[in-house]
C-alpha cells in the first residue's frame, strides 16, 4: 500500500468495513480460542515454560517433554507419537523468556505470552508504517484488521504460542534503529534475536560486507553478554545438553510436509526424517542431501553478499536486508508457517520498491496469498495427499512433495529472487519515466 494523505471517501470505507467485519466474524472466534488451549493440549510455548518450571524445581531444563506434560499437565502421548515435540527444541536464551511465566498455570501463561505477542505484532507494524509514512489510522486500520484475521500464520502462532512476534519486533525495531542511525541499538537487537533462534545471526551479513562494524560489534558484544547470562543462571552445561541432547530430536523434523525452508525440500527428497507426516523419498541418499542443502544455501549467501555489496542508497540498503530475512526462511533448518509474519517487513519494503500496477506487483499478491493467507493443509485436503502404509504414519510420494507440498517452498524461493532483482526493477523504472513523459507530451502536441 502506498501512503494515503487524502481522506478515504465513504464507498471506500463501506467496502472495507464490510470485508473486516466479515472476516472477524469468519476467523475471530478461532483466534479467540487460540489465544487460551486446553489444559491438555502441548502447544509449542509449553518447552519454554515446561523448562522454566524445571529450572524453578531443580529439575533438568531439557528434560524430555513427555516427563515434563506428565508432571504438570497429567497427560503424556503414548507410544510413537509422531507429531509431538519430544525435548525443547529451542536454544537457552528462550528458556529465560519463560522465566518470568513460571509461576502462572500452563493455560494463563499462554494467554499472557500470546496478548505479548500481539502487542509485539502491532508495534512492528507501527514501526514499519512510520518508517515508509503510511498512516495506520482513523479508516487504515479496516484493512489491517482484515488481512490479520485472515491471516494463517497469525493463527497458527497463537495457536502454538511461538516465538515469531517477538522476533518480528526485535527485528523490525533493528532495522529502523539502523534506517535511523541508531546502530549500537541495531546491533543489540539483531544480536538479541539471535540469542533467541540461533538463525536471525544471517542478518548480520549486509552489514559485515559494507564494513557497518558498529551494528556487528554491538551485536557480538549484546550475544555473547546474553549468553553469559544465560549459563550464569542456567548453568554451565546448558549449551552442551542443548546442543546434545535438543538439537538432533529437532533434526528429525527436517522432512515435515510443512517445512518450507530448503533444508525441508532437499530432506524430503532425498533424507526423510523420522517426525511428522512421512516421505517416501525420490532417492534415499543423506550425502546427496547435505551436499545440496550447502549448495542452495552457500548460494543464498552469495547473492545476498552480492547484493550488499551494490547498496548504495537507503532504498538499496532496505532491499539488502529484506533480501536477508527471506534468506534467512530459506536456509533455516525449519521454517513453519508462523514464521512467515517474518515476511511483513520484506512485503513492504518489495510492495515500496515495485512501480504501481506492474506485473511484478500483482505477482507479489499472489506470493501474499500463498504465504500468508494459505493455511498449508489446504493442500493437503483438496488435492488428497498423502496415503496409509498400514500404521497411523501417513506418507507422500517425491512427486507430491515436488508439487503441491513444495508450494510454500517455491513461493519463499520467488520472494527472494523479487527482493534480489527489486533493485534493478526500481531503477529501470525510474530512467523509464521521464522517456514515458516525453512521449506522452510528444502525443499531446500532435493532437
Amino acid at each position: 500500500m502506498q501512503p494515503q494523505t487524502a481522506p478515504w471517501p465513504a464507498r471506500r470505507i463501506a467496502w472495507w468495513a464490510l470485508i473486516a467485519t466479515v472476516a472477524v466474524l469468519w476467523q475471530g472466534r478461532g483466534l479467540w480460542r487460540a489465544l487460551r488451549p486446553r489444559a491438555d493440549v502441548v502447544v509449542d510455548f509449553f518447552q519454554e515454560w515446561a523448562s522454566a518450571r524445571n529450572y524453578f524445581n531443580g529439575e533438568s531444563i531439557y528434560e524430555a517433554q513427555r516427563a515434563s506434560s506428565l508432571r504438570y499437565l497429567g497427560v503424556s502421548p503414548a507410544g510413537n507419537a509422531h507429531f509431538f515435540i519430544e525435548v525443547n527444541a529451542h536454544p537457552p536464551t528462550a528458556v529465560l523468556l519463560g522465566l518470568p511465566l513460571a509461576a502462572l498455570d500452563y493455560r494463563a501463561a499462554v494467554l499472557v505470552w500470546n496478548c505479548c505477542s500481539i502487542a509485539a505484532l502491532a508495534a512492528a507494524i507501527w514501526l514499519i508504517a512510520g518508517q515508509f509514512g503510511y498512516p495506520i489510522a482513523g479508516w487504515s486500520i479496516l484493512p489491517v484488521i482484515a488481512v490479520l484475521a485472515l491471516c494463517w500464520p497469525l493463527r497458527s502462532h497463537l495457536q502454538q504460542g511461538q516465538l515469531a512476534m517477538i522476533l518480528l519486533l526485535l527485528i523490525t525495531g533493528g532495522w529502523a534503529a539502523e534506517r535511523s542511525g541508531r546502530a549500537t541499538l541495531a546491533g543489540v537487537l539483531f544480536g538479541t534475536a539471535a540469542a533467541i533462534k540461533l538463525f536471525p545471526a544471517i542478518l548480520f551479513l549486509p552489514f559485515i560486507v559494507r564494513r557497518e562494524w558498529r551494528v556487528v560489534f554491538a551485536g557480538g558484544a549484546w550475544l555473547a553478554a546474553l549468553t553469559g547470562a544465560t549459563v550464569l543462571i542456567l548453568g554451565p552445561g546448558i549449551y552442551t545438553e542443548y546442543f546434545s541432547d535438543a538439537l538432533p530430536v529437532v533434526a528429525e523434523w527436517r522432512s515435515a510436509w510443512n517445512n518450507a525452508s530448503l533444508t525441508g525440500l532437499w530432506s524430503k527428497l532425498f533424507d526423510p526424517g523420522l517426525k511428522g507426516s512421512g516421505v517416501e523419498p525420490l532417492v534415499h541418499s543423506p550425502t546427496l542431501a547435505h551436499a545440496l542443502m550447502i549448495l542452495s544455501s552457500a548460494f543464498v549467501v552469495f547473492l545476498l553478499i552480492r547484493l550488499a555489496r551494490r547498496a548504495e542508497c537507503i532504498g538499496d540498503r532496505d532491499r539488502a536486508f529484506s533480501a536477508a530475512v527471506v534468506g534467512m526462511l530459506l536456509v533455516s533448518p525449519v521454517t513453519w508457517e508462523h514464521g512467515f509474519l517474518l515476511l511483513l517487513l520484506p512485503l513492504a519494503v518489495l510492495w515500496s520498491a515495485l512501480p504501481a500496477g506492474s506485473v511484478q506487483r500483482r505477482v507479489l499478491i499472489m506470493l501474499f496469498v500463498v504465504l500468508l493467507w494459505v493455511n498449508p493443509a489446504f493442500f493437503y485436503r483438496q488435492w488428497q495427499i498423502g496415503r496409509s502404509v498400514g500404521g497411523p504414519r501417513v506418507f507422500c510420494s517425491a512427486a507430491e512433495v515436488l508439487t503441491l507440498l513444495s508450494a510454500q517452498c517455491y513461493a519463499l524461493v520467488s520472494l527472494f529472487v523479487m527482493t534480489v532483482r527489486s533493485g534493478a526493477i526500481a531503477k529501470s523504472a525510474t530512467v523509464a519515466e521521464p522517456t514515458v513523459l516525453k512521449m506522452d507530451r510528444v502525443e499531446r502536441r500532435a493532437a
